[in-house]
């Protein structure tokens, strides 16, 4: 505002408000939610969150027209400028791995899954030890203490479940040749810890010698 050629005392107000822009969000196909398009101020940080619907998993993410990695939550950042975001659902369920102690599963966390896919397990113990038991959607199978590693595959999944893997101290057998009962006895053999110590005995009978 000019005042032009002053001859006279003048008072001027002014009024400011912050900008802001708008959020625009969408869902393509259904099958989910996404926070509600809506309007915030200049330099907000802005949390958009995506919902899937019972059976259903997050599958394309794009944020202003550009694919971003899926994610349940997505944050603009001091924001300067409107911008929009799009989510797109499939079907499909979430695998909740949980590794034991002393050895590892691949892949592990939360594992996406394809409906009626099945999805296959890397497992490998740690130098020392072995697969103890593996229970996939609450069915359990148990393995031997020399086994150190195997790959598992589940059935199809219609459903979320739990995969859970435990491991054991990997064990080993000290085994006794035969010999006559009656010259002598061996003490202490059988199964052995890995990495522990195991003294055998040998004890002669009277008038015979260890040979």
């Amino acid at each position: 505002y000019s005042f032009l050629t002053v001859n006279a005392t003048h008072s001027i107000a002014a009024t400011f408000k912050i900008k802001q822009y708008w959020i625009a969000t969408s869902v393509t196909g259904g099958n989910g939610s996404i926070t509600a398009s809506a309007t915030a101020d200049h330099f907000d940080d802005v949390v958009i969150t995506m919902t899937p619907d019972a059976g259903y998993l997050i599958d394309v993410l794009t944020v202003d027209g550009v694919a971003k990695p899926k994610a349940s939550t997505y944050t603009f950042k001091s924001l300067s400028a409107g911008h929009t975001i799009d989510v797109t659902y499939k079907a499909g369920y979430t695998i909740t791995v949980t590794t034991g102690d002393n050895g590892s599963v691949s892949p592990d966390g939360e594992v996406e899954v394809d409906d009626g896919a099945t999805q296959i397990f890397e497992i490998n113990a740690d130098e020392g030890y072995a697969i103890s038991e593996i229970t996939s959607d609450g069915s359990t199978q148990y393995y031997p203490p020399w086994q150190t590693s195997t790959s598992f595959e589940t059935n199809p999944v219609y459903s979320n479940f739990d995969f859970e893997v435990t491991f054991q101290t990997r064990t080993f057998y000290i085994a006794v040749n035969e010999y006559n009962y009656s010259e002598g006895s061996v003490d202490n053999a059988g199964e052995v810890d890995y990495g522990t110590d195991r003294t055998i005995t040998v004890k002669p009978m009277p008038g015979f010698l260890v040979g």
